[in-house]
Order: structure tokens, then sequence, then C-alpha cells
């Protein structure tokens, strides 16, 4: 039987209560993500509970300076009076953060551990343009030219499940399957 120490048990219970929580209530959709990016890095990390007291602050306080630096950049790239300077000298800004914490981070988990971190920060940011990607398209497929078949004009693709019938009443008579593969986008 493989031993768990409690503690870890009980930071576990309580991580996934934190998500499931903020979850079922969302406030605001950056709260959710937020809770969201906690439990992913939490997982990933595998942190003793002593140690995430440590951590989580510093962490926090990281992400809060790292967003001054984006906003800050968001609303240079607004104006149309932003330089190469400029941009480099943002560049560096979000570079002497991300060193002074580095060495915070070193003092509190080990290098494996940081590593793991920004990994873990790396495919969270990825999961969620992967997951906007897939709203994008859902709501631009909703929001084009296709309209309900008994009313309006005619559409230039048939939705999804006319095209499946179709691949279906096209499939060649040796094929016992049939094609029922998705259709390309």
């Amino acid at each position: 039987m493989i031993f768990i120490p409690m503690k870890q048990i009980i930071l576990t219970i309580s991580f996934i209560c934190i998500v499931l929580l903020s979850v079922a209530q969302p406030n605001k959709k950056g709260d959710r993500i937020e809770s969201l990016k906690i439990a992913h890095i939490s997982s990933k990390l595998n942190l003793d509970p002593s140690t995430a007291e440590r951590f989580w602050p510093v962490y926090n306080q990281y992400e809060s300076e790292l967003m001054q630096v984006v906003m800050e950049r968001r609303r240079m790239n607004q104006s149309d009076s932003r330089s190469a300077d400029d941009i480099l000298e943002q560049e560096q800004k979000a570079l002497d953060i991300k060193r002074k914490y580095h060495t915070q981070f070193q003092r509190i988990i080990s290098n494996d551990q940081l590593n793991t971190l920004y990994s873990a920060e790396k495919e969270f940011r990825q999961m969620l343009l992967r997951k906007a990607r897939r709203n994008d398209v859902q709501f631009n497929n909703t929001r084009s030219n296709y309209t309900n078949p008994n009313s309006g004009p005619a559409r230039a693709t048939p939705p999804r499940n006319e095209r499946m019938e179709m691949n279906r009443n096209q499939a060649e008579p040796g094929n016992r399957r049939g094609s029922y593969e998705r259709p390309s986008r």
C-alpha cells in the first residue's frame, strides 16, 4: 500500500474544494481562470503544506507585478506613438521581474520544481489558447451565413449532421463501413 502523508491529502482536498467552489460560482471569468491555474500548478508542483504556505504569496506577488507590465504593454500597443525602444523597455521590465522572482523561488522550491513551474505555466497558457481557438471557431461557425433550413436562403455549406449524412450516402458499395469520417472544416 502506498503511504501518503495526511497533510498532503488535506492540502490536495482543499485545493480541489477551492477549484470546485470557484467553478460552481464564478464571479468573474478571470477568477475562474486563476483558480484553474492554481489547481494546475499545484498538481504539477506537488508542494507540501509548509512549502505551499511560503510559495503562493511570493507567486501571487510575481503574477501581479508581471500583470502590471502586461497591462502597460497593452496600453502602449493601443497608442500609435510607441517606439522600438519602448517595446524593448517593456520586455526588459518583464525579464527583470522574472529574474528577481527566480531567485526568490529558488529559496522556496527546488530547481526541479522551478523548472516544473515554468513548464506548467506554459502548458496552462497553451491550454487556454487551444480552448479560446476552439471557442472562436465555434463562435465563427454559428455567426456565419448559415440559417435554419426551414427559414431563409440556402446555405453555402450544409450543417455538420447533413454533411455526415451525405458522406454516408456517398459510400462506395464495396466499403462495408461506409464513409463515417468527420468531414474537414
